[in-house]
């Protein structure tokens, strides 16, 4: 399958230089910027059809999985998971594909973790990549305009790993998260209140969007739905305030939801209109679903 391809993997696990830095990955002739896409699953990340000097590099760690993604010729898949340092980890399998799966095990049983029938729980070992090699991996002078997480509870482990000067390189975020203090797998703290809001905040980002993936407390009506994101982008503060004292306490199950950041300086020319400032060059709207004038929107 084009884009699959194990001695890439072996190149960047095995690139390391006496330094103990890792040399950087060889990218098609031209290449001006790199999408990336953590815990891909069947559908990653690619570029937008207009987009002909990006590629985007897709993590998938379950191999099965990984050989089943559609090829698309500016898709480069990693077959190895992503967190806050190098090694070997346990992979718990979950879900249909394993949408679900994570470096983590899951905190309750639910539909979405408990049929043995399609290998839910089964546990595996998977290479994994740190956040700060990956990164370190694509040449500084190649653009990474964009960052999806879909880690299963290690998102925020991977991002607060790297120097927030390394984590500015990227200047749209969308990350899964947890919230209400709810806790989907053990052993991660992923939390949007108490985790993901300082840690941004003082890495020069603003959270612009917030969008429930699933939840088991809140509505199904999309109306519904939506007057919660609309509220969170009307005052985050007061919600985390709120959220605080409402839910002193963790709670096991789940509220998952995507996280929009865009670096603070680039908002601030957003805002403005500033003509140098375009949209993440994704191809799928749910990918990036916020427009400004800026953006054309």
């Amino acid at each position: 399958m084009v884009g699959f391809s194990f001695k890439a993997l072996a190149f960047v696990l095995n690139g390391v230089w006496a330094q103990g830095a890792y040399a950087p990955i060889e990218l098609p002739p031209g290449t001006e910027e790199v999408l990336l896409n953590i815990g891909s699953s069947l559908r990653p990340v690619v570029p937008a059809a207009d987009a002909v000097n990006v590629v985007s590099i897709a993590f998938e760690p379950i191999l099965s999985v990984a050989a089943r993604i559609e090829a698309h010729p500016q898709l480069r898949i990693v077959p190895c998971a992503v967190a806050a340092s190098d090694g070997l980890r346990t992979l718990t399998r979950y879900n249909n594909d394993g949408i679900s799966s994570s470096l983590g095990r899951a905190t309750t049983a639910a539909f979405w973790n408990n049929n043995a029938t399609r290998g839910d729980g089964v546990a595996s070992i998977v290479p994994v990549l740190s956040f700060r090699t990956v990164l370190d991996a694509i040449p500084y002078d190649v653009g990474t305009p964009y960052l999806k997480t879909d880690m299963q509870g290690a998102d925020f482990e991977a991002i607060a790993s790297v120097p927030h000067a390394v984590l500015r390189r990227i200047p749209h975020l969308l990350t899964e998260v947890w919230v209400d203090n709810t806790r989907s797998y053990a052993g991660f703290e992923n939390d949007l209140c108490r985790d993901w809001m300082p840690h941004m905040d003082a890495a020069g980002y603003r959270l612009v969007y917030l969008r429930i993936i699933e939840a088991d407390s809140m509505p199904k009506d999309a109306d519904l739905r939506d007057k919660w994101s609309q509220a969170w982008m009307d005052d985050p503060r007061a919600m985390c305030d709120d959220d605080f004292q409402k839910h002193p306490n963790p709670i096991m199950g789940i509220f998952e939801a995507d996280a929009h950041w865009i670096r603070q300086d680039v908002l601030d020319k957003i805002l403005r209109s500033d003509p140098s400032i375009r949209m993440p060059p994704v191809r799928d709207n749910t990918d990036w679903p916020i427009t400004y004038p800026a953006y054309g929107g």
